[in-house]
């Protein structure tokens, strides 16, 4: 019988990872149960209080195919302006630039697989180091490729990229338990096998329900909508939305945008959104160094932001 999502957090992570995946920053709850049945210490709002121990990484996550092509240069320029604005070395405060592609099937071979000097993960990501740099983060946007031409599908990698996503946090997580995540992800489509639709189940098992998964083990998702109005989305115009986003919880650690709508601030909101990760002192810090009407906007988009 396949294992359902549920089984693998559990199997990856074990009940003591699950419950200090699910517990975001600033919670009020102090104790957790281990894989053994016995109290285990949460991360509390004291935790991450002193800056020295903020120990938050940030992944950009882009959608690089064909139709993002219009996008990608925003994308591009949103990533780098935040990242001068939050990467800290002193507060160990990091981030990493990944950007996914179609499979290699159907006789598409993506660009992915045939440039050199990138970072790559089976047939579909390319990633980079994590760093606190700015200047480095600016390199990593700067490489990152983006394909002209598709291999005529709708549904992308996201349930792949999620299970990436997933397992590089599990990994970590082994080694470093109180690391925070926060995850941005650009796109336009939906996953492979998405329920509801026409979408074929991925060439490489892989359920549309990581992208679940990856709202349970990551602290905060922010899931940023690149679709346009008259897009060419096989399925109608609430796609990004309502097929890859609708299918996360819960919904204060997962969190909607739309590029277009929000881009006159959106930098500001991901700024928030570093902020917001890293603690809840952080976000109201930074709520209050801005205009009382873009706080306003930026405690709107980031829903739950008080």
């Amino acid at each position: 019988m396949a294992e359902d999502q549920a089984e693998r957090l559990k199997r990856l992570m074990g009940a003591s990872g699950v419950s200090q995946a699910k517990s975001l920053p600033g919670s009020n709850q102090t104790r957790g149960v281990g894989a053994d049945g016995t109290s285990k210490p949460r991360l509390s709002a004291e935790t991450f209080q002193q800056p020295q121990q903020s120990n938050v990484r940030t992944l950009y996550l882009t959608d690089g195919t064909g139709s993002m092509w219009e996008y990608i240069t925003a994308v591009k320029r949103v990533i780098q302006n935040v990242g001068r604005q939050t990467l800290d070395a002193k507060r160990n405060i990091e981030a990493m630039v990944a950007l996914f592609d179609e499979h290699q099937e159907q006789g598409y071979t993506s660009p992915i697989l045939t440039t050199s000097g990138i970072k790559k993960h089976s047939d579909f990501l390319q990633y980079n180091e994590w760093t606190t740099s700015p200047a480095a983060l600016e390199s990593q946007v700067a490489n990152l490729i983006q394909t002209t031409i598709g291999n005529g599908t709708g549904d992308e990698p996201y349930e792949c990229a999620a299970k990436w996503a997933t397992d590089l946090m599990i990994d970590d997580r082994k080694q470093n338990p109180a690391r925070v995540y926060g995850v941005v992800i650009f796109g336009d489509s939906i996953p492979h096998g998405a329920p509801g639709t026409s979408a074929l189940p991925c060439s490489h098992g892989v359920k549309a329900d990581e992208l679940e998964t990856l709202t349970q083990v990551a602290n905060r998702v922010y899931w940023v909508d690149c679709s346009q109005a008259n897009s060419w989305s096989p399925w109608d115009q609430a796609t990004f939305e309502k097929y890859t986003y609708g299918l996360t919880t819960p919904k204060e650690t997962s969190v909607y945008l739309k590029f277009a709508d929000a881009e006159p601030i959106l930098e500001a909101a991901l700024v928030g959104m570093a902020k917001k990760t890293e603690s809840p002192f952080a976000f109201k810090d930074y709520l209050a160094s801005l205009p009382p009407a873009q706080a306003a906007q930026v405690r709107g988009l980031l829903g739950n932001g008080k």
